[in-house]
Parts: C-alpha cells; sequence; structure tokens
C-alpha cells in the first residue's frame, strides 16, 4: 500500500516538474565544441590500428577545451603504447544530435 501511495504521490508533482522542465530547457547554458583536428595517428609503425569515434556530444568535444583532450587521440596514444604499432583515429560526433541521427548523418564519411 505504501508503494502505491508514493506513485500518486509523484504523479500529483507533474504539474509543477513539467514547467520547470520547460524553462530548464530553455535557460541551460549550451558548450561549444572542442576545436581542433579531428583526426590524426599515433606512433609510426608498419601496422596500423584504425580507431573511429562516432557519436553525439561527447565525442564531439563539448566542454573540453581541445579536441587532443578527447577520448579517441587519449585511447589511440594508450593503444600505440601497448601494441607498438601506428594508431589512426577520427572523430565523427555532432552536439545535439540523438544516437539514431548519427549513422545517416556520418554515412558519407565512414571510411
Amino acid at each position: 500500500m505504501l508503494l502505491w501511495s508514493r506513485y500518486l504521490l509523484s504523479f500529483s508533482l507533474l504539474p509543477l516538474v513539467i514547467p520547470l522542465g520547460v524553462r530548464l530547457r530553455k535557460t541551460i547554458i549550451r558548450l561549444p565544441e572542442a576545436p581542433g583536428e579531428r583526426r590524426g595517428f599515433v606512433g609510426n609503425a608498419a601496422s596500423t590500428t584504425f580507431l573511429l569515434s562516432l557519436g553525439e556530444s561527447p565525442i564531439a568535444g563539448v566542454g573540453l577545451e581541445a579536441q587532443s583532450q578527447n577520448l579517441a587521440p587519449l585511447l589511440a596514444k594508450h593503444l600505440h603504447q601497448e601494441k607498438s604499432n601506428q594508431v589512426e583515429w577520427q572523430i565523427l560526433g555532432k552536439s545535439g544530435l540523438r544516437i539514431g541521427q548519427t549513422i545517416p548523418l556520418f554515412e558519407p564519411q565512414l571510411p
């Protein structure tokens, strides 16, 4: 009985929560994508590993100072240290996308 009363209380708060959510979406600060190159390579060896980062805001580097701080180049450096081969990386990301929009948008750029 106590569990159902919590659900009913939650639904009674909807008229308060919905306007707050709308206001938050209108006033929230939108951070820019990080500047810098979105592709590169680490190391110089005969064998090459390719790393592709595909996604939305975190992959686009939202909130970072430079793309060099992004996941793809950092992971490429780590892979190069572990495997001692060249790692070629590429970032395909855009802020504000839904995950279902990434493949159709970036399909022409996919290797």
